[in-house]
């Protein structure tokens, strides 16, 4: 749950109410040592007003956070904790009126601390709230180490193909972008990704590799969908073949990222797969190229809504490739 919207409150103050709609994005995950639950940290976009309930709470209010207006004494929130309100949930990646309790962050230093510590925040109330990525274009995305090499996209360049007058132009300009997204992943996760192979004929088609053919009347694209399994593509937009390929391709680099994270050995299949594998693909496709990124966020969005625990490794012996339905 990287960037979050809360636009709904099913309880809490009116003051809080009245700032409505807030987007922030999560930094850093707690645990409770006084208790069960795993809870968020995050920092808002923008700052809100609160006023303390009891006059000796403002007490916790300092420097640049304490303010005073026409109506008296208020501290400036920039953090919140967040922690999903029913118990087992997990927020996800596409997910829409998520519930969550809400609490303001009162003390700037539990910043500094690992750990949730309830002295240091205010409860607000039950907040329900949606995944955020429009504003992602303005924001630094980073994700942790992995096996001592860092994948950090920050100020992610967007790598724009030019158009395509002929198929004899799409080989260049797909390895350029591919390069392009394995440099943006990192050798480390992109070492073992699956590259679709160009073939002329479907009797060089690979059983268990992605395939692409460029033919005068159209262009051919075998690949492995999440929900059906193989299925066949075809197009004659060689933009859209282009999209296609590196979508994959950042599916895959995104998996192998989620494998090696050391939080997935503590998930299930389903927290790692809306936690880590969703969100990164996404990162991927937006910093080859926004428009690009949003589709690909609608489709994480389908996959999320319609299934229960899509696949992202290509399983020939769960999905067989003898019958290949034809998609758009």
């Amino acid at each position: 749950m990287p960037r979050f919207a809360i636009r709904r409150l099913q309880t809490g103050p009116e003051e809080l109410r009245a700032q409505l709609p807030i987007t922030g994005r999560t930094v850093d995950r707690r645990t409770n040592p006084h208790g069960t639950g795993e809870f968020f940290y995050a920092r808002l976009d923008q700052r809100l007003k609160y006023r303390f309930p009891r006059e000796s709470n403002a007490a916790r209010s300092t420097g640049q956070h304490a303010d005073r207006d026409d109506r008296g004494p208020f501290m400036w929130v920039s953090a919140v904790i967040l922690s999903a309100y029913t118990p087992g949930q997990q927020p996800h990646f596409g997910m829409r009126d998520f519930a969550v309790d809400l609490a303001y962050v009162v003390d700037p230093s539990l910043a500094d601390d690992s750990f949730m510590d309830p002295d240091r925040v205010d409860y607000m109330g039950v907040a329900e709230i949606d995944d955020d990525v429009d504003t992602l274009d303005t924001v630094d995305v980073a994700v942790p180490h992995v096996n001592g090499e860092a994948a950090v996209l920050t100020t992610a360049p967007e790598v724009v193909a030019a158009p395509l007058v002929s198929p004899n132009d799409f080989q260049p300009v797909l390895d350029q972008m591919t390069a392009a997204l394995t440099s943006l992943a990192g050798e480390q996760s992109s070492r073992a990704a699956v590259v679709p192979q160009r073939i002329e004929s479907d009797d060089e088609a690979f059983e268990d590799t992605p395939t692409y053919r460029l033919d005068a009347d159209a262009l051919r694209y075998r690949t492995w969908d999440p929900l059906h399994g193989w299925v066949l593509r075809k197009t004659t937009d060689s933009d859209e073949l282009l999209y296609w390929i590196l979508d994959d391709i950042a599916s895959g680099i995104a998996w192998r990222w989620a494998q090696q994270a050391p939080a997935f050995t503590d998930m299930d299949e389903h927290h790692a797969l809306r936690t880590l594998w969703m969100p990164y693909w996404h990162v991927l496709m937006y910093a080859l190229r926004p428009e690009w990124g949003r589709r690909t966020r609608e489709s994480i969005r389908r996959l999320a809504q319609d299934n229960p625990t899509p696949l992202p490794i290509r399983d020939g012996a769960r999905h067989g490739p003898d019958r290949i339905p034809e998609v758009r």
